[in-house]
């Protein structure tokens, strides 16, 4: 049976928007759509060949057009966003959102932003907007994403533009999970360390002591508080990405530009970076490791020691020789760091 109405997906869309979008034109809510299709919320990074037919056939698009709104990461399914209540899942761009209005187009979501590490819009670069407290409004015919005060999404004239060591990494992860090179620039070369680095070292950046702020809270740019800033305690069991699950796209945008300045060369860092981690020297290559552990405290320390025979060298060593200057007073370098590492930066 055919839709009344059905929109054509849109370049770079989701499969989640434009899910949300053929229940929005139909007047339905997306639980109700799901209902209505007989099947349970789309799994809209990997939905099974029965539903991508389905979908097909009320949506009057071809299924090939169907599977180009997933991305093919999606077979490392703990990289990816959870999904809300409705079963959307990413964030969206106010730019494209302001530009697609403008052409008289519905709003939408890219496929990227599915991924929870991926805190820009592929397009325009800048930080997207969580779906949580938006929702589709018809006018004209044509759907916006807007806040419950009625706000359109994309009414602004600016977008926050986040930095261009940020945007490498969420870019050489993207790559990793799809088994491309990941570039230059990063204390490892393969993607397989990349990702393995970035899962230990999610914990330890989000590690919140009493009295101190996590290591990823001082890439906030807004420099305030809110239960929407995420933070992690001893009490809290290590998680890796299952902690930014279902998190804002402002705490894993600050987890990301944690990630990038202790996986980016020494070299690479410049910049309000040095600001940032207090380097009163020229960068070296304990620098961000010894910030980290000025916010980590004793038991943080401790994770990071117990975490360093899973890291990959070229992050354990950096790592290792900011705790032992820590314990010797910064005098100690280990033979092992200078031998193996330094040469190679």
């Amino acid at each position: 049976m055919r839709l009344p109405y059905a929109p054509r997906p849109i370049t770079g869309e989701g499969l989640s928007s434009w899910a949300a979008r053929l229940a929005a034109h139909n007047y339905v809510d997306l639980p109700a759509f799901w209902a209505w299709l007989g099947i349970d919320p789309i799994d809209d990074l990997q939905p099974s060949p029965s539903t991508v037919e389905k979908l097909a056939e009320v949506g009057g698009v071809a299924t090939a057009a169907i599977a180009d709104l997933c991305i093919p990461q999606a077979r490392r399914s703990s990289w990816m966003t959870a999904s809300d209540a409705e079963g959307r899942r990413g964030g969206a761009c106010p730019v494209c959102c302001r530009e697609a209005a403008a052409r008289g187009f519905d709003h939408w979501w890219p496929a990227q932003s599915q991924m929870v590490l991926w805190v820009s819009c592929p397009i325009h670069r800048c930080a997207l907007v969580d779906l949580d407290g938006l929702a589709f409004v018809s006018t004209g015919g044509v759907l916006a994403l807007a806040r419950q005060g009625g706000a359109a999404l994309g009414a602004a004239r600016t977008a926050r533009v986040l930095d261009e060591r940020t945007l490498a990494l969420e870019s050489a992860l993207a790559r990793a999970l799809a088994g491309l090179a990941i570039g230059a620039g990063w204390r490892v070369r393969s993607g397989r360390h990349l990702l393995q680095a970035s899962e230990i070292l999610i914990n330890l950046v989000l590690y919140k002591e009493f009295g101190q702020t996590p290591f990823a809270w001082l890439f906030e740019p807004e420099r305030i508080g809110g239960p929407f800033i995420l933070s992690l305690h001893a009490s809290d069991p290590i998680q890796g990405l299952d902690a930014l699950h279902g998190r804002s796209a402002r705490s894993r945008r600050n987890v990301l530009s944690a990630l990038a300045t202790l996986l980016s060369r020494p070299a690479r860092l410049e910049g309000e970076v040095t600001e940032v981690l207090s380097w009163r020297t020229a960068p070296d290559h304990q620098g961000p490791y010894r910030t980290l552990l000025d916010h980590v405290g004793s038991e943080g320390r401790r994770r990071l020691e117990a975490a360093l025979q899973h890291l990959p060298d070229a992050i354990a060593l950096p790592a290792a020789a900011a705790l032992a200057d820590e314990a010797g007073g910064g005098l100690h370098k280990p033979l092992a760091f200078r031998g193996d590492y330094e040469r190679d930066l």
